[in-house]
């Protein structure tokens, strides 16, 4: 069975990392994966506040190859999030 550990980013820094809508975000992603046999299955699951999900598939060259049950996952994910159609749909009735 394949299982993945990330090592960074942890989830338990005291400055959580904030983004500006429509601008992107890179953060250093480390993971370890162990008895993985193909690597182009790999996606990364990203969960935005808003509750939507995307995933990412790393690059190749992104996987180092630790013992032969043991691989390395560093890659840099990059997420943006667009404002939310709420607060254009409001934007209007302040103008009033």
């Amino acid at each position: 069975m394949t299982s993945a550990t990330i090592i960074e980013p942890t989830g338990e820094s005291d400055n959580p990392m904030k983004f500006t809508a429509g601008l992107l975000l890179g953060i250093d992603l480390d993971c370890e994966i162990q008895n993985l046999v193909d690597t182009a299955n790999v996606r990364v699951r990203v969960k935005y506040p808003d509750q939507q999900v995307h995933l990412i598939c790393p690059r190749l060259s992104n996987f180092r190859s630790v013992t032969p049950d043991e691989t390395r996952l560093l890659t840099p994910i990059n997420v943006s999030h667009q404002v939310s159609r709420t607060l254009h749909l409001l934007a209007p009735l302040m103008n009033n």
